[in-house]
């Protein structure tokens, strides 16, 4: 006997692999809620999200494993090719980008992977045509259930050399002042019981940095973790931590060593509420080249009252200086509000630069409400953003290249509000690096000053026009300084963007997208540029 084909099963037939977001939801349900968190107007139900070029008709595997192919074609025409001031040399620049995005939920492998390799070619203003790789990929492999697994991450980002040089919003436009950084990070880890006692955790992890053009930033790190938790089944219990590392910076006599050891004292007082202690001792080499010994001792909190709220703080005292990280959420059913502070000593900084932006976080986290799987929602939310003309990865505060060990805290509060067709989003960021140990080690900002201070505000606001169509108009401001150092070379700038988009869906896999862009940039390396962009996304 034949049994006839489900509800879910034809919406995912209907929309095509979209609906791969929500399988579990009839079309009538699926509408209703998207309609009621202004999904619609990113086109989520087959609309905009095909011509957004991130979740159109994809490719199922076994296990649940996804795959998108895409071809971007973009025209930017500038008059300001070089970012120069005065005379301005205007010019047409053309981007041929193919990619892929994949994703894998069950099965040995789970993860996801975005990856474009952009061919960029230059009319005018004298610039030599150039390939730029952009990726973004996680993934983890269970090799021995639930013992034995190995997690990689792979980041390919376009990073400045300087926060004091010619920044950029548009990574098609020529700069000396940016150079592409791939950083490749393996961690096997290996848990299980020491009989009834204590569980145990252990991992290793290697990563390795690398700018493409220059040796600053280069950077390779050895480290490993084992933690030892006790098995009393109470609200009371212990841990033991040992934590190593030890990073290279390529071309520079540099290298950071820090081993930690300490105990824990956590207490769980309901389900919602759990606290810790801990203290012990750490040897590092951050602050004056050659390892000291010195206690360390914290404490954490982490409070998840309900569903939609979530706060947690971590601090502990260091001789180099303290460390903490604040993270508070709160989620309604059609707003979304996240403060994050965090401050920690880096070995290899690059990291932060491939980052996702605080528009995607938040959306994020608003999300949650409509898709709680992580990997699904991230498709949504990029479907939107693409839709709407907004860089998933943009960043105010963007990372610049070191060759030691930094200090950073950095500061993001991030807002978002959906109605039935307009969506806002807010952000406000600040962020300050600072050098540890001896200024002569250092090249770069940190070798100039002794820290560098960015700091911006960003806000977007979009609209549903018709179900395939979208406007939306985002403005931004930031300014970076250097503090306590050289500057004869100058030590800020600040740039102002302002950027109107349109895009609509020309066909189910092919999506048109138009926008108008102002930037003014002051400092040593001012400058201004009037653009207009052509984007066109055929998804395959």
């Amino acid at each position: 006997m034949k049994l006839p084909r489900s509800r879910p099963e034809a919406g995912r037939r209907l929309c095509g692999a979209v609906l791969i977001s929500l399988p579990a939801l009839t079309p009538s349900v699926w509408a209703a809620d998207v309609a009621g968190f202004g999904v619609a107007g990113a086109g989520v139900a087959g609309t905009s999200v095909a011509g957004a070029g991130v979740a159109g008709t994809s490719v199922a595997g076994a296990g649940g494993t996804t795959i998108q192919s895409r071809l971007t074609l973009q025209t930017l025409v500038t008059d300001n090719v070089a970012m120069v001031a005065g005379e301005r040399d205007a010019g047409v620049v053309m981007t041929v980008s193919p990619g892929i995005t994949m994703s894998s939920r069950a099965g040995l492998i789970t993860g996801k992977l975005d990856y474009a390799l952009s061919g960029i070619a230059y009319f005018g203003g004298g610039q030599p045509d150039r390939l730029q790789q952009s990726l973004n990929a996680t993934g983890s492999a269970e090799l021995i259930q639930h013992v034995l697994k190995v997690d990689v991450t792979a980041l390919i980002s376009q990073v400045s050399n300087s926060a004091l040089g010619a920044q950029t919003v548009d990574t098609s436009l020529a700069s000396t002042n940016r150079t592409e950084v791939s950083t490749l990070s393996v961690s096997p880890t290996l848990q299980g019981h020491v009989g009834s006692f204590a569980s145990f955790v252990i991992r290793a992890t290697a990563t390795d940095s690398r700018s493409r053009h220059s040796t600053l930033g280069d950077a390779r790190q050895i480290g490993g973790s084992a933690v030892l938790t006790g098995l009393s089944g109470g609200k009371l219990n212990w841990s033991a931590n040992l934590v190593s590392q030890s990073t290279n910076f390529q071309g520079t006599t540099s290298a950071g060593n820090d081993d930690q050891a300490w105990l824990g004292l956590s207490y769980q007082y309901d389900v919602d509420l759990s606290a810790s202690l801990h203290g012990g001792v750490e040897r590092s080499n951050y602050q004056i080249g050659t390892n000291q010994t010195s206690s360390i001792y914290g404490g954490s909190v982490n409070w998840v009252p309900s569903p939609r709220v979530r706060a947690s703080g971590e601090w502990m005292h260091h001789v180099y200086g303290d460390t903490h990280s604040v993270n508070v959420e709160y989620r309604l059913a059609r707003s979304a509000l996240r403060y994050v502070d965090t401050q920690t000593a880096s070995q290899v900084p690059q990291l932060s630069a491939t980052s996702l932006g605080s528009a995607y976080d938040v959306l994020f986290l608003q999300y949650a409400s409509i898709e709680p799987d992580p990997v699904k929602r991230d498709q949504l939310v990029r479907a939107f953003l693409s839709a709407n003309g907004i860089s998933p990865d943009a960043q105010i505060n963007r990372a610049f290249l070191t060759n030691a060990p930094t200090l950073a805290r950095s500061q993001q509060l991030s807002y978002s509000a959906s109605g039935v067709r307009t969506t806002l989003i807010f952000s406000l960021q600040r962020s300050v690096t600072g050098r540890l140990g001896v200024s002569s080690i250092y090249g770069g900002d940190l070798g100039r000053f002794s820290s560098v201070t960015q700091g911006g505000v960003s806000g977007s606001l979009s609209h549903q026009l018709t179900p395939i169509s979208n406007v939306g108009i985002s403005l931004s401001w930031f300014r970076n300084n250097g503090n306590g150092g050289n500057s004869a070379l100058g030590n800020s700038v600040q740039m102002r963007t302002a950027t109107a988009s349109w895009s609509t869906q020309l066909a189910r896999r092919t999506s048109l997208g138009v926008s108008l862009r102002h930037a003014q940039s002051q400092g040593a390396t001012g400058y201004q540029e009037n653009a207009a962009l052509v984007n066109l996304v055929q998804l395959f």
